[in-house]
């Protein structure tokens, strides 16, 4: 409709300049008619060839003159020409392709788009239309774009490979949402839907993505077997996940990477006759990581070692606005953090409706002659970075705060904590450590993340991230002085916010800073290693194939854009409050796939195909959406029924356990009540008869365990070990270890303990500890990481002798003109030249070989170990060793590796005969990976 529109604006222009060009045309030649009239007039007689013009010109005129009035009749014609909209008992599809347009992109409301239609054309085009579709008729349009959609989303699909699915959840008004995406090779992102859910449980957001991929499938209206094995299709082409890695993600990713196993016969032809190495390496999953969670957990983090150092300083003294009358504590807040939230509270334009003051704080600002532009964000809709962000505001404004708090103080709670915390300076100097992160840190970081490259590109990058956490975890002065920069080629934002960061203190409250900065980036140290383990070296995306870095390509570096998605979905539930979830979901699809741009884009025939299947869908998405909310319900109703059933169980057993605690409280007092001191059991004990002592020591033991809930550590209440009764005095020793130690404090930490700063002892210990722990988490992630590839465990031996490097994969360093190369390979063989080893190598391509001193090389770090799969050991011939059971030497048999189970991690070798040994030969089954790691399996080809 809009082009037709167009192009009869353009007509009508064209014909209006024609019609001045013709008059003017036509005045001109009447001019020229009256001259020569009245000249010929005058020498009619003697000039006839003059007559004989004037009668031309006459002619010409007339033709003119006729032509000015067709013109004229078709302009008429056109200007009150009407538009066609409803034919054969249907609005045009013009008609439905610009409501679609209105109520699912544009967001124009159902009542309103008629409305709309109608003064565009009668206003601009000058056009009546006698007949427009209704209210109900816009609605139809948001299911009918919906349609569209799916089916713009089926046909891009089924064209590409190795796409990536993001998933989200959500609670919004206490009902549970899910959202799911697929990003392409080229970047694009398709949604899949966003609808409600019975729970937020993995197997329920699961069926919700099922539901939402057979919707796809069935947009078209295919046959019922066929729209099966396009389900099946689509989920095969999903060989990459990108999640936050909470635990109904991980539980999920498990679901999607057993069923599709379990489809995979199905459509790879020929998937039976693939060995288990192959059939593993279709089915496996990638599973990524979002980089912007990471920025989550390091605020998160931040704040838990906010709390520890401030436990350190002030113990379990109240201080700021918890020493106020009246306030109490926020649990797993810190003071720092609780000072930023109650300043945006406070002064923050959508901060606290009711007692905040931000309107007063801008026009304090005005009158210091200052700006009142606040380098403060909500934190409602704000959630990355947010915290660091804020706290750099907060010390940038900290003088004009102090000063305007001062003021109100008496006024309401909010400002009176406000100022309380804004009093202790310990607060101030935790503001200007996250501060410093931010610019420093999570800023540049965040900015590296935005950028639209590989996802492995930032392998590089999170190595970098950690060694500088690793740096200046010992020289926080570097941070604090504004010397520190993350990456080389990323600028930091300067500014005053900035200026005012890093400008000098006293060295006291800079001291300060330096520890809180210290010890926040041991932890983050902690936090990365644990969520960037795969990405890490030896991790599972660490030096991989060239087949899974193309396989990887679709993946995005955040998943930001399901955050997105629900962003768009609160905006819709606040302004269209009647709108049903399915309509909900056909805007925000038709919306974010941009699905009205590949409908304008269809030739006419297709479009019209298309629209005649969204036409006729409109009443099975109805009936299939009623459905799907009765199933809903009906969950939701189990759900209710098993959690009622689960607490009467609870409350059952709660009285079961109520009455041994009373019978167990009656028997310890026949033995005098609870003995509490390693003194009281002796005195306890010389009193009794020998035949009552083993049952007065259970009963205590059995109180602390049952009553009290003690912990059982290393199994001290225990009344008897491995099914054998334990005696008296073994019952009496486990009863005082578990009385309580006192330790006394030396007396130069008790010195320390005051408001100035955190004891440097305890200071020290407790980054050791993150480190210690950095490097434990990071080994376990990576660890189990390879373990869902097949990996096993890092199969990277431990080399104590120069004998170990034979048979092992290396990454070999060689010096050449433009620096130092790597290169991958095998060491092969070993010989003694001059009472020293030489290694014969082996490199990856190339079937050349050649000697070097690798011992050496190992020794100065330029020969490393590469971590072995599988894949590394299959069907190469090998060295295994076994030992002599006649004189216990080292005996290394060959063989070639034939087979690998993946299910029981062992590998099928068959062993060469020998001369002098035949009966060594054979076909045996051996956990090679674990006997390569242990210096047990040479790799040879």
């Amino acid at each position: 409709m809009e082009d037709e529109k167009k192009r009869l604006e353009e007509q009508i222009v064209d014909f209006q300049e024609l019609l001045k060009k013709r008059l003017y045309s036509k005045k001109l030649e009447k001019l020229k008619a009256n001259y020569y009239k009245r000249k010929l007039s005058k020498n009619r007689e003697e000039n006839p060839k003059l007559a004989k013009k004037a009668r031309e010109l006459q002619k010409e005129v007339k033709v003119w003159q006729d032509s000015y009035k067709e013109v004229k009749v078709e302009l008429d014609s056109l200007l009150q020409r009407k538009l066609t909209v409803y034919q054969h008992n249907k609005y045009t599809d013009a008609v439905r392709e610009v409501y679609m347009d209105l109520v699912a992109n544009m967001g124009v409301s159902a009542r309103k788009a008629s409305q709309v239609v109608r003064t565009v054309l009668e206003k601009l085009a000058g056009t009546k239309v006698d007949r427009l579709p209704g209210e109900s008729f816009s609605k139809y349009m948001l299911l009918e774009a919906r349609q569209v959609s799916l089916m713009h989303v089926q046909e891009t699909m089924l064209k590409e490979n190795d796409v990536t699915l993001c998933t989200d959840g959500t609670t919004k008004f206490g009902h549970k949402y899910g959202t799911a995406g697929v990003f392409l090779k080229d970047g694009t992102r398709m949604h899949l839907g966003l609808r409600e859910q019975a729970s937020g449980k993995a197997e329920c957001t699961f069926n919700t993505i099922r539901e939402m991929v057979q919707d796809i499938v069935t947009s078209q209206g295919v046959d019922l077997d066929k729209a099966v094995h396009r389900e099946k299709e689509i989920f095969i082409k999903i060989t990459n996940l990108l999640s936050d890695r909470a635990s109904t993600e991980k539980k999920f990713n498990s679901i999607l990477s057993q069923y599709r196993s379990k489809i995979l016969p199905d459509i790879v032809d020929g998937f039976t006759e693939y060995s288990e190495t192959e059939q593993a390496k279709l089915s496996l999953v990638n599973e990524l990581f979002c980089g912007l969670h990471l920025i989550d957990g390091l605020a998160h983090q931040a704040n838990v070692t906010l709390s520890v150092w401030e436990g350190m300083i002030f113990g379990e003294d109240k201080v700021g606005s918890r020493s106020l009358p009246g306030i109490h504590k926020d649990k797993g807040e810190s003071g720092t953090v609780r000072l930023i939230r109650t300043v945006c509270k406070a002064v923050q334009e959508r901060g606290c409706e009711k007692f905040g003051k931000p309107v007063q704080f801008r026009t304090f600002l005005v009158s210091k002659s200052k700006s009142d532009r606040l380098p403060l964000s909500t934190f409602k809709g704000n959630r990355i970075n947010i915290v660091f962000h804020n706290a750099a505001g907060v010390y940038f404004l900290y003088s004009d705060l102090l000063e305007f708090t001062s003021e109100l103080q008496q006024e309401n709670k909010l400002i009176a904590e406000v100022f309380a915390d804004l009093s202790v300076r310990q607060f101030l100097a935790g503001c200007r450590a996250l501060g410093l992160i931010s610019k420093c840190i999570t800023e540049p970081l965040w900015r590296i993340l935005s950028k639209k490259e590989h996802v492995l590109k930032m392998n590089e990058r999170y190595q970098t991230l950690i060694s500088k956490l690793r740096e200046w975890t010992n020289d926080g002065a570097k941070l604090v002085s504004g010397k520190a920069c993350l990456f080389e080629d990323v600028e930091m934002h300067c500014g005053p916010v900035f200026e005012k960061l890093i400008e000098k203190s006293s060295a006291d409250f800079d001291e300060l800073t330096v520890q809180a900065v210290e010890l926040i980036l041991a932890s983050l140290v902690k936090v990365c290693c644990r969520m960037l383990a795969d990405h890490l070296e030896h991790g599972r995306y660490d030096q991989i194939s060239e087949e899974l870095l193309q396989k990887l390509e679709s993946v995005p570096k955040t998943n930001v854009s399901c955050e997105r998605d629900f962003g768009v979905f609160d905006n819709l539930l606040r302004a269209k409050t009647r709108a049903t979830g399915i309509a909900l979901e056909g805007m925000v699809m038709f919306k974010e796939n941009r699905s009205w741009k590949w409908l304008a884009d269809l030739d006419s025939q297709k479009k019209s195909e298309v629209l005649a299947v969204a036409r006729a869908s409109v009443r099975n998405q109805r009936a299939v959406f009623c459905n799907r909310m009765k199933s809903v319900r009906e969950a939701r109703l189990q759900r209710m029924k098993d959690k009622r059933d689960y607490n009467n169980e609870k409350e059952q057993k709660e009285i079961t356990d109520m009455a041994i605690k009373k019978q167990l409280t009656v028997d310890l007092e026949q033995y005098g009540g609870l003995w509490e001191t390693a003194m009281e059991v002796d005195e306890q004990i010389e009193q009794l008869d020998e035949d009552l002592k083993s049952a007065a020591v259970i009963a205590q033991l059995k109180f602390r365990r049952f009553v009290l809930c003690m912990k059982n550590e290393n199994g001290v209440l225990n009344t008897t070990k491995r099914g054998t009764k334990l005696s008296v005095d073994e019952l009496v020793q486990n009863l005082k270890s578990t009385f309580p130690k006192t330790t006394k404090v030396p007396e130069k930490v008790k010195n320390e303990m005051n408001y100035s700063s955190a004891p440097s002892a305890l200071l020290a210990q407790e980054k050791n500890r993150l480190l210690q722990e950095a490097v434990k988490q990071q080994v376990k992630v990576r660890d189990e990481g390879r373990k869902r590839i097949g990996l096993k465990e890092l199969g990277t031996p431990e080399l104590t002798r120069p004998e170990h490097l034979l048979g092992k994969r290396v990454r070999h360093a060689i010096h050449e003109s433009e620096g130092k190369a790597w290169y991958n390979g095998t060491v092969v063989g070993m010989r003694e030249e001059n009472g020293a080893p030489t290694f014969q190598m082996m490199y990856d391509g190339c079937q050349l070989v050649w000697w070097f001193d690798l011992w050496k090389d190992f020794q100065e770090n330029c020969l490393e170990l590469i971590a072995v799969n599988a894949e590394d050991i299959l069907g190469k011939k090998v060295e295994h060793m076994f030992i002599s059971s006649e004189d216990g030497s080292e005996c290394w048999w060959p063989g070639k590796v034939l087979q690998y189970k993946d299910s029981e991690n062992l590998f099928v070798i068959e062993y060469e005969e020998e001369e002098d040994d035949a009966e060594g030969a054979g076909v045996f089954e051996y956990p090679l990976l674990d006997d390569y790691a242990a210096n047990e399996l040479r790799i040879l080809s």
